[in-house]
């Protein structure tokens, strides 16, 4: 059932609706209010209550014929009508991730996501300003509590560790469907693709030193809980060089990773990372990519391995695939691609993109 996507278009207000005309109740009788007591007329059907309610992460991938006569939807979840289906938990259970097509070459055919060194990303300085807004945060808190000697040895800490250089490593994705500027950023200037991932089954895959982390963006850390912890180290007298310290900062690290500048809060972001002190305990050898300029280091994460171990598949994982907006890929080999690797469930499932980007400067 291939269904128009009126609901992304602005310009579309309505569709086959009657001409306008008088607002009026039906009734079969004479009624005393026929406004204030419309439910009451034997004419009017209300529509609240409880609706039988199941999400897709997109028309193009639903395969239920739910329209025709006795489809059983029995199994279907249920929702309040009026009211908002994003406020009952769902639209949240997808996540695009933005990239080019040489990438979707090497998780679809090769069945390998690849984790990239965060300090190497495009927002390579987030993790060092976690830390800097952090250090800032406990100095302040000392100073107010008469504690400024307290607080410049706590600075000249920070400082120390701001030297070293944790290898930690993300992959990254977005609540954001089809989105201009993810497209922008991540996809290639919009001629790359964005792969639909089923949340539920990345975060059953997510064990051991692999975590799907939500991305909080904020600059003040006045609230953060690693304030508390390291006020307290410095308050109980703890080695500023000691054990108790060196794990403080280590947890602090790792909040990092999932770290972003609250202007890039628009970008709604989860990711799954490999914890710079846990990369160890990943049964997955690092490789790297040599260009002209640089080595680059990353971890292949072993997508059929991972599914199979939660008891889905590749094509389980995989809701949709959207071809960017300023791509010249064409949408009928894309899904002989898919079909001749090997994964023709997928190949119904791709689409355009309907992102109004065009014409964006090289």
């Amino acid at each position: 059932m291939i269904i128009p996507g009126y609901f992304e278009d602005l310009q579309v207000l309505h569709e086959n609706t009657m001409p306008p005309r008088a607002y009026y109740i039906p009734a079969s009788g004479r009624m005393e209010d026929p406004v204030m007591c419309r439910e009451e007329s034997d004419r009017v059907q209300m529509l609240c209550g409880k609706w039988r309610f199941r999400y897709c992460g997109s028309i193009h991938a639903w395969k239920d014929a739910f329209y025709e006569p006795g489809y059983d939807i029995s199994a279907y979840a249920q929702v309040d009508v009026p009211g908002v289906w994003q406020m009952a938990g769902y639209e949240k259970n997808i996540l695009y991730h933005y990239t080019d097509f040489q990438a979707l070459d090497g998780i679809l055919r090769c069945a390998q996501l690849r984790v990239n060194n965060v300090l190497r990303m495009n927002d390579s300085a987030e993790m060092r300003h976690f830390m800097d807004r952090l250090c800032a945060a406990v100095a302040q808190r000392l100073e107010e509590d008469g504690d400024r000697e307290g607080a410049g040895q706590v600075r000249q800490r920070f400082r120390e560790e701001l030297k070293k250089e944790y290898s930690a490593f993300a992959a990254c994705f977005s609540f954001h469907r089809d989105d201009a500027a993810q497209w922008e950023r991540y996809g290639n200037r919009g001629r790359g693709v964005c792969i639909a991932f089923q949340r539920e089954l990345l975060e059953k895959m997510a064990t051991g030193a692999l975590s799907l982390q939500m991305v909080f963006y904020r600059n003040d850390m006045a609230g953060h809980p690693m304030v508390e912890e390291f006020c307290r180290l410095f308050k109980e007298g703890a080695d500023l060089s000691g054990e108790e310290v060196r794990r403080a900062m280590c947890e602090a690290w790792a909040c990092s990773v999932s770290y972003k500048h609250p202007s890039f809060r628009s970008e709604y972001e989860m990711r799954l990372v490999v914890s710079p002190f846990d990369k160890e305990d990943l049964e997955v050898q690092p490789c790297y990519h040599v260009s002209k300029e640089r080595v680059k280091k990353y971890y292949p994460l072993p997508l059929r391995e991972m599914c199979q171990r939660v008891g889905a598949s590749l094509e389980d994982l995989v809701a949709e695939i959207i071809i960017g907006p300023e791509s010249t890929q064409s949408l009928a080999i894309l899904r002989d691609y898919l079909r001749d690797n090997g994964l023709a469930p997928l190949a119904e499932n791709v689409s355009l993109s309907d992102c109004p980007l065009r014409g964006m400067p090289v």
